[in-house]
């Protein structure tokens, strides 16, 4: 009985998270070495919200990031001009495949900003917070996976 009783207090607990993190279907997977790795994303799909990404925020949590949504796979060029958050900017191809990854772009303090482009066409930019690629083990040729 008091292992029933304990279950259930943990699963109410997690309960919130389960619901706040899967609750709209908006969340991306990457399957790298060191496991499967889970984001809250917003999407970036209208040409404001893909001019303006990340801009101005000033903070951004492990677990979260910006999916960047093209019409077609192009060579995609971000800068990173009055975004304040250091950033992994992740490249995905229509397959769903890490082509490249510029880890580590810092915000941009002087005119010209440096462009940070993918390696090859790109339907896909992923931008999660600085590190976290190293840290988790992301890199090219990685599957990605949105449950859209």
């Amino acid at each position: 009985m008091k292992l029933l009783k304990l279950s259930l207090v943990i699963l109410l607990a997690a309960l919130p998270i389960l619901i706040y993190r899967y609750s709209n279907g908006q969340y991306l997977e990457i399957i790298s070495s060191a496991g499967k790795n889970v984001f809250q994303v917003e999407l970036a799909t209208t040409p404001k919200e893909l001019q303006f990404g990340l801009m101005y925020r000033k903070e951004l949590a492990d677990d979260q990031g910006m999916l960047f949504i093209f019409e077609r796979p192009a060579i995609q060029s971000f800068w990173m001009k009055n975004t304040y958050i250091p950033l992994d900017i992740i490249f995905i191809s229509d397959d769903w495949r890490i082509i490249n990854i510029a880890e580590n772009s810092g915000p941009c303090l002087l005119d010209p900003c440096t462009m940070y482009y993918s390696s090859g066409p790109a339907k896909y930019v992923l931008e999660i917070k600085a590190g976290l690629s190293k840290e988790k083990q992301i890199q090219v040729g990685n599957q990605v996976y949105w449950p859209h």
